[in-house]
């Protein structure tokens, strides 16, 4: 109970610390000189490129030189790193207690003789709309619409070392081993870079208009960028094309796709104010083999987000079996309601609050904390990142610890 205690006093801490950061008035934004530039050809998850066509267009070429910064150039402005990605960025040091190193992995709760430990707080202001964000060995991925960009961050040092103008709108990313895959709806493809250098390699182009994807040897399951979207599973050796249906229905709402490959099974969960369902179907033959619709009808999930933890997704507030969605693990917050943002092997997010992965307790209420970021990211090095929405701008707020 003591440490559970310490858990939300110390979250409390943090949201207390940042609110005090988003009164503070913005600097000037930066000019956007690259606005006017038009964000899983692509690999599939066995590292191949079948499929693949490479993009001839001059217009969509980025000069990724251009577009990187290095770590060690501390004499750049933010207006000169970011070039009009980040309308502002500040930050400042904070000593926060020790046991806020629970909101990693297990190996970061080794115990500590210092009551504290420094923290480096940095808020982002974003100029552009973030569609869909992730973090992968300290580096914090975003893509964002408006000005359409792709945009590394360095968690640990928490300078963006990346910014790539993409060719069109984005709607998702996926990391797919060493490459960096968008889907760009308005363009009917999927770009794929290089996650060394952000560098543009190839293009996948499509007769329907992307959004989630999922890479599965030779084939690509795919929905439309729609409300109602039909979902294919595509060869991408042969062009054969084909319609995953659920009996005699064949669009999903607003559909977020994800592949268990161990398993083979692909995870259809839909994204509605009321009406969603998850699906579990044969990644081989497309059979449904099982599905959670609460009262045959659906449950409110604010958010396109599975996760796959061990044995077990994690899926609107709920918690259920990877291979059976029938299946109830469990539920976190109110029922029906809530909507996962992150989940771990410790933690689960949802927009209600912060909760312990195995107990299902609530540590943070987000509404009684007087916190109202929508999303929640950990990185392997235990820094946590927030952001919102506001106004014309996201917000990105950045927790550093400084742990290795």
């Amino acid at each position: 109970m003591k440490k559970l205690l310490s858990i939300a006093v110390s979250l409390l801490l943090i949201f207390a610390l940042v609110s005090c950061d988003l009164g503070t008035p913005p600097h000037s934004a930066a000019p956007d000189g690259n606005k006017n530039e038009s964000s899983s050809g692509t690999t599939n998850s066995d590292g191949t490129g079948h499929g693949t066509q490479s993009n001839g267009n001059n217009s969509d070429t980025e000069d990724n030189k251009n577009n990187t910064v290095s770590n060690n150039n501390a004499s750049l402005s933010i207006e000169q790193v970011n070039n009009g990605v980040l309308k502002d960025a500040s930050s400042k040091t904070m000593a926060v207690p020790a046991n806020m190193k629970v909101l990693g992995t297990a190996d970061a709760k080794e115990e500590t003789n210092s009551a504290t430990i420094n923290a480096t707080v940095v808020l982002y202001r974003l100029d552009g709309d973030v569609v869909n964000w992730t973090t992968e060995n300290d580096l914090i991925y975003v893509i964002t619409a408006g000005n359409n960009r792709l945009v590394v961050i360095d968690s640990k040092t928490m300078v963006p070392v990346y910014n790539v103008p993409l060719a069109g709108t984005p709607a998702e990313m996926s990391i797919v081993n060493d490459k960096i895959c968008i889907s760009l709806p308005d363009l009917c493809r999927i770009d794929v870079f290089s996650k060394a250098d952000c560098a543009k390699e190839s293009s996948l182009y499509f007769d329907h208009e992307v959004s989630s994807f999922c890479f599965y040897g030779n084939y690509i399951f795919y929905s439309e960028h729609d409300q109602h979207c039909k979902v294919f599973k595509k060869n991408l050796l042969t062009e054969e094309l084909t319609v995953v249906k659920y009996n005699n229905q064949n669009t999903f709402y607003q559909p977020k796709l994800y592949l268990n490959t161990e398993d083979r099974i692909l995870y259809i969960g839909e994204t509605g104010s009321s009406g969603s369902g998850i699906y579990y179907y044969n990644a081989d033959t497309l059979e449904l083999k099982s599905m959670f619709k609460k009262n045959n009808y659906g449950i409110m999930n604010h958010t396109r987000e599975i996760f796959h933890i061990g044995d077990e997704i994690f899926w609107g507030n709920y918690r259920l079996s990877d291979t059976n969605a029938k299946h109830l693990i469990g539920r976190y917050g109110t029922a029906d309601y809530g909507s996962t943002t992150f989940a771990s092997n410790e933690l689960v997010s949802t927009y209600e609050g912060l909760f312990l992965a195995d107990t299902y307790e609530c540590v943070i209420n987000y509404f009684d904390a007087g916190f109202d970021f929508e999303y929640i990211l950990i990185s392997e090095s235990y820094n946590i990142f927030f952001r919102k929405r506001v106004l014309d701008e996201n917000i990105i707020v950045g927790v550093n610890f400084g742990l290795q």
